[in-house]
């Protein structure tokens, strides 16, 4: 999506994992917070007073539902405007919250997310971590390491050619970066594993 010269992209985050937990949480929730009120109302109280304290018991449990449920439907949006990166949580499509700025040129990496790079990762020290994306098996993932007041962070989204197209124009040299070290850990070409078989037998 594009607004003035900037450029945005938003995702969705997959249901599954603790956002599955927590809506299965929230409903048991919203079940506990009607029913033990209304079984005790119906127990102890006068029927004079049932029918209106079931209403406010109901109502204060639309209230939390509206209040919480909001934070089951997440989406990450990344926006570039300029030489600057920006990351934010979308809750509900209306709350927005974690928002995170980056100037691009001060990635020293920036690539996709692949077996080999998650080998490169692996001997990296990451003080920080920021997730927007998806799922961690998106078939356009990829990461970007940065240092912020001596911290070595990593930012994992979701990028389309044209983020990567902006990337590369104010900050070439992460990406290339990122193919030295990636180049450390590809798997050798069929043929030279082949050539050294040879030379062994």
């Amino acid at each position: 999506m594009f607004e003035g010269s900037g450029y945005e992209h938003i995702v969705k985050q997959r249901v599954e994992g603790s956002l599955l937990a927590r809506k299965a949480c929230l409903v048991i929730a919203y079940i506990m917070l009607f029913t033990l009120p209304s079984f005790l109302v119906l127990s102890f109280c006068p029927m004079s007073l049932v029918p209106p304290l079931l209403i406010l018991i109901a109502s204060l449990t639309v209230v939390a539902y509206l209040m919480t449920w909001r934070y089951t439907s997440v989406e990450f949006e990344y926006s570039i405007f300029g030489d600057t990166i920006s990351f934010v949580s979308i809750y509900g499509k209306k709350s927005r919250k974690g928002k995170l700025d980056v100037t691009i040129k001060s990635f020293s990496e920036i690539g996709k997310y692949t077996p080999a790079a998650e080998k490169h990762l692996e001997e990296v020290v990451i003080d920080k971590d920021y997730l927007f994306m998806s799922h961690i098996l998106a078939e356009h993932l990829y990461y970007g390491l940065f240092d912020d007041d001596g911290d070595k962070c990593i930012v994992y989204f979701e990028a389309t050619d044209k983020a990567i197209s902006l990337l590369k124009k104010y900050n070439s040299s992460a990406f290339r970066a990122y193919e030295r070290e990636i180049r450390k850990f590809a798997p050798e070409p069929k043929e030279k594993i082949q050539n050294k078989e040879d030379e062994q037998a």
